[in-house]
Formats: C-alpha cells, sequence, structure tokens
C-alpha cells in the first residue's frame, strides 16, 4: 500500500537575505494599496464635483439666469450642479403662488440631465424647456434640481450651458 502523505519537512530556517525580502514584499505592498486608495479617492471627487445654487422666484414677469462654463472639461468628464428654485428670500416669502420654466440652451459637445427632488425620470427627453412647476404662496418651499452635465467631445473655450428660469 502506498503512502498517502508525505512526511512534513521541517520549515527551513529563515536567513538574514531571506528576511529582508520578505520585509521588502510587505512594504511594498503596503505602499501600492496606500496608493491605489489615493488615486481611487481622488478619481471619485473629481468625477462627483458638485455645486450648490438657490434662486429665490418671489414675483411674476422675473428671469434669472445661470451660465456653466465647460472650458475646463475633457471628453468624458462629468459634472453634477445641484441647483434650487424658492419662493422665499430669508425671510420673505412669495405673496402669489409663482408659475415657472426652466430653459437650458447647451453645446453640442455635451449631453445633459435634469432630475427634479428624488424623482429617476430625466426632466429633459426631446426637449430643452420644462414647464408648469409651480411654487404655492406663503409657504416656504424649495424645488431642487440635480443637472448632470456629460462631456462627448472637448470643448471649445466658449462652450457653456446657459439655465433661465423665467416667472
Amino acid at each position: 500500500m502506498k503512502k498517502l502523505f508525505r512526511k512534513k519537512k521541517p520549515f527551513k530556517k529563515m536567513d538574514k537575505q531571506d528576511k529582508t525580502l520578505l520585509g521588502t514584499f510587505i512594504v511594498l505592498t503596503i505602499i501600492v494599496i496606500v496608493l491605489a486608495s489615493i488615486a481611487i479617492s481622488q478619481k471619485n471627487a473629481q468625477k462627483n464635483e458638485n455645486v450648490n445654487i438657490i434662486i429665490p422666484v418671489l414675483e411674476e414677469q422675473t428671469q434669472n439666469e445661470i451660465s456653466v462654463d465647460l472650458s475646463s472639461m475633457k471628453p468624458g468628464d462629468n459634472k453634477e450642479y445641484t441647483f434650487k428654485i424658492s419662493n422665499y428670500k430669508q425671510e420673505e416669502i412669495n405673496k402669489h403662488k409663482i408659475n415657472y420654466e426652466i430653459a437650458i440652451t447647451k453645446a453640442e459637445c455635451v449631453e445633459i440631465e435634469l432630475y427634479k427632488g428624488n424623482e429617476k425620470e430625466n426632466l429633459l427627453k426631446n426637449k430643452m424647456v420644462v414647464e408648469n412647476n409651480i411654487l404655492p404662496k406663503n409657504k416656504k418651499t424649495e424645488d431642487e434640481y440635480l443637472l448632470i452635465i456629460r462631456t462627448k467631445t472637448k470643448p471649445s473655450k466658449t462652450d457653456k450651458i446657459t439655465l433661465k428660469i423665467t416667472s
């Protein structure tokens, strides 16, 4: 009958060179892990650059405009802008119900999406105007929007996105 198990060989005692190689391997492994985590966190920080803007709309027949410069973006970049449209400024609240619309003009080098609050549906399907939004009277209200910009090609120095909020 054949032996199924081999005899255990005693561990060879590590000499100075083996200890040095093992120590170097451990240190290099730690350095690689630290550098990889730093690179990933920086990439995520650049990818999710988020800007907050609040636009008070207190009266009918007003127009506010926001421009987003695209010249610093590269193909494949994503930027997110959160903006809020409110019916108050400090303690002053609108006295009437206000209807407003958001009209967007964009450069050809980007794709954009617009979401309201926690909704999952893009408001800009085949159109660049979001109409029939209402701010109530005498009650502080904020409508929050998320604008996502994705560059397809390199923007020129004059490329921008313009949002016009008209009441």
